[in-house]
């Protein structure tokens, strides 16, 4: 994965809001770790940094600056993925990541070549990729644990995103365009090679080559999703580009007692589910609703996910409180 540990510093994705009316014009996105599914490493990897995550003037004019997370987590047990960040947003990279992984190990050698010819071919390459997604059907129903419903559709979809992205309208991402353009060249012209061997046959070929390059298309789409991510989305406009862009089927929003109450119809429609949870869904404004109705709803929908998301929305909930339930949250799962 790409998440390193950097700054955005342009009036782009979270660092929208308020950008001309704030003092402050950066945040900081930590880097990825892996970490062991225990309480000692999980404790010790979950910790608030001193860097500003998000950036906003609230309702009272005033400009507030608070921090994030020191790193993201990623906790891997019985099969199941668990991410942990701060601003929701990356929930969209994450879900994507996930489902690029399970197409990639479905691929085989009868299907390399066509995958990699019509990858080069296809001029709308997320709607290729879209199609492949429904054609092994990958695509997950969400349960969306939130205070609020983030359904908010940001202007550009995954793919037009990419097509403005190649016309040179980001001036501060030239280097990942540089990146980009020359990966999909070099995957190009190995397709190229391969097209004038009238005679290649990949069964008597060793395939790891055709492995590799599979490997370097999802990386190309790996990158134009984690540019998506923090440079296009924010916190509120995630979910509606992951439905369009076939990484979902559909969404269950839990913001209420009657939804809470109504869960269990959704679970079983599925094979699996993606369990999504901002942690602003235990803040004091939601204390109407009993806390373990809420977590007891939460490790049901737990035990169909393949994949978990969990915020903690820095802006809209407490560190502290936020971590609080995060632990309770995590010992249901039997993480700790």
């Amino acid at each position: 994965m790409i998440y390193k540990g950097f700054y955005i510093n342009e009036m782009l994705g979270n660092n929208e809001f308020s950008y001309n009316m704030r003092k402050n014009k950066s945040i900081y996105v930590p880097p990825l770790i892996d970490v062991y599914a225990n309480k000692n490493d999980v404790l010790n990897e979950l910790k608030l940094s001193d860097k500003v995550a998000f950036s906003e003037i609230d309702e009272n004019k005033e400009e507030m600056n608070v921090f994030g997370l020191k790193n993201f987590l990623h906790i891997e047990k019985n099969g199941k993925h668990i991410y942990i960040f701060d601003n929701h947003n990356h929930c969209f990279y994450f879900v994507a990541y996930t489902i690029f992984e399970k197409l990639k190990k479905m691929l085989d050698e009868e299907n390399y070549i066509e995958f990699i010819n019509s990858y080069i071919n296809k001029n709308e390459k997320i709607t290729y990729l879209t199609e492949k997604i429904a054609q092994y059907n990958l695509k997950n129903m969400m349960i969306h644990f939130d205070q609020h419903k983030d359904m908010r559709v940001p202007k550009y979809s995954l793919q037009e995103f990419l097509n403005t992205f190649l016309s040179n309208e980001y001036d501060c991402l030239e280097k990942y365009r540089f990146e980009i353009e020359r990966d999909f060249k070099n995957i190009s012209n190995f397709v190229e090679n391969i097209s004038l061997n009238e005679n290649y046959d990949i069964s008597k070929n060793d395939d790891t080559l055709f492995k590799n390059i599979i490997d370097d298309i999802f990386s190309y789409y790996d990158k134009i999703t984690f540019l998506y991510t923090n440079y296009h989305l924010n916190v509120g406009n995630f979910i509606v580009p992951l439905i369009n862009g076939g990484f979902i089927e559909d969404v269950t929003i839990v913001d209420s007692l009657y939804s809470i109450d109504n869960i269990s119809k959704e679970l079983y429609n599925y094979n699996s589910i993606v369990l999504d949870i901002d942690l602003d869904f235990f803040s004091k404004d939601m204390d109407y609703i009993d806390d373990e109705l809420k977590i007891d709803a939460i490790a049901k929908c737990y035990e169909r996910a393949d994949v978990v998301t969990i915020c903690t929305s820095p802006y809209f909930i407490e560190f502290e409180r936020a971590e609080k339930y995060l632990y309770k949250i995590l010992e249901r799962f039997d993480i700790f």
